[in-house]
């Protein structure tokens, strides 16, 4: 076996098609290398910070903290740090400390302490102790001690010691020791089996359709809800419904506390949280954090929304006026919602918000509002 390293695309280029002997690309640039066909007898391999994409037919192995953009029917196994974004009807295998964003049709196994964001037709199989979000239709088994956060119309189906936090119009299947939190009534609950638990985080959902006697269910008006502090006490920041991963306290001059807070499961971007002891607000940086508090308290007409009907379809834009101008909610909060639940959306109803919203800050207050 040889190794061949390449650190731009001309020398990947004039590579042949084909190696007598087994031979291994390693692929080291941090300028993107296209990788857009299968060379016979050889592997790609990319290596510390380099940068790929993958097209066609072509296999790539992801080590370090590469990053690789997947497309077409292309394959990549990431290890160690590397990130990949997974498009059409590629395939990932992540390890390690990997991370994996999957769109349209990809498919994802994901192992070990691996993070993946499942969206549009993906599928992804978790294991180990790895962490998923699914959007959209996509679709997650979950194994072993696998973490699943299902959004949209996504569908789990939980095994093991495996946990899903279901939300929006998402279906769930529990077996083996999983857990599901419910914290939507449009979830569909398939089945609670063996020795598996649901908790109930919102008063009137669904009652799941299959359960045996060894299932274990905590209804709404059982639960004990953490306070601010408590979170604080365990590492994390709960403000207006968003849970996020504490980092660190800052006072302010004009009496506020800034919470430094880290953005997702991944911990490489942080966000702020700002407080002047009653309320809060999100943003992505201070001055946006400490502007939306400031909005927050403010006096705000919403006279003019009165008696819309609930039919009413809004451009997207105009809807999150609306609905910052009704409920405070700040920006950042909204704008992580609208990607996550309307990112190909340019127009949406009163109706759909209202249902889409359910759990979330506001939500109450918006949809009592004096719709027609």
């Amino acid at each position: 076996m040889k190794t061949i390293v390449i650190k731009s695309q001309e020398e990947l280029d004039a590579l042949p098609q084909s190696f007598d002997e087994y031979t291994v690309i390693e692929l080291r640039s941090i300028r993107t290398i296209y990788v857009r066909l299968a060379r016979e007898n050889s592997s790609v391999v990319a290596r510390e910070n380099s940068s790929v994409e993958a097209w066609g037919n072509s296999s790539v192995v992801a080590k370090g903290n590469s990053s690789v953009v997947a497309w077409e029917n292309s394959s990549v196994e990431a290890w160690g740090n590397s990130s990949v974004e997974a498009w059409g009807n590629s395939s990932v295998v992540a390890l390690d400390n990997s991370s994996v964003v999957a769109w349209e049709n990809s498919s994802v196994e994901a192992w070990g302490n691996s993070s993946v964001e499942a969206k549009g037709n993906s599928s992804v199989v978790a294991r180990g102790n790895s962490s998923v979000e699914a959007w959209g239709n996509s679709s997650v088994e979950a194994w072993g001690n696998s973490s699943v956060e299902a959004w949209g119309n996504s569908s789990v189906e939980a095994w093991g010691n495996s946990s899903v936090v279901a939300w929006g119009d998402s279906s769930v299947e529990a077996f083996l020791c999983a857990t599901i939190i419910c914290l939507s009534t449009y979830v569909s609950i398939k089945k609670v089996l063996d020795n598996s638990r649901l908790i109930y985080k919102k008063e009137g959902c669904k009652r799941p359709e299959q359960v045996d006697s060894t299932a274990i269910i905590t209804e709404y008006n059982e639960l004990v809800t953490p306070t601010f502090d408590q979170w604080l006490d365990r590492g994390y920041v709960m403000a207006d419904g968003i849970l996020k991963k504490y980092k660190k306290t800052k006072q302010l001059d004009d009496g506020l506390t800034l919470y430094e807070v880290f953005n997702d499961i991944s911990e490489k971007e942080t966000s702020f949280v700002v407080t002047d002891g009653t309320h809060f607000s999100h943003g992505k940086t201070l001055i946006q954090a400490v502007s939306d508090l400031m909005f927050k308290k403010s006096e705000r007409d919403a006279s003019k929304y009165q008696g819309t009907k609930l039919n009413q379809i809004f451009k997207t834009q105009d809807a999150i006026v609306m609905y910052r101008t009704i409920t405070g909610a700040c920006s950042q909060g909204v704008e992580e919602f609208l990607e996550r639940n309307f990112k190909d959306k340019e127009e949406v109803s009163i109706s759909e918000i209202i249902k889409i919203t359910e759990g979330h800050y506001g939500h109450k207050q918006f949809k009592n509002f004096g719709w027609t």
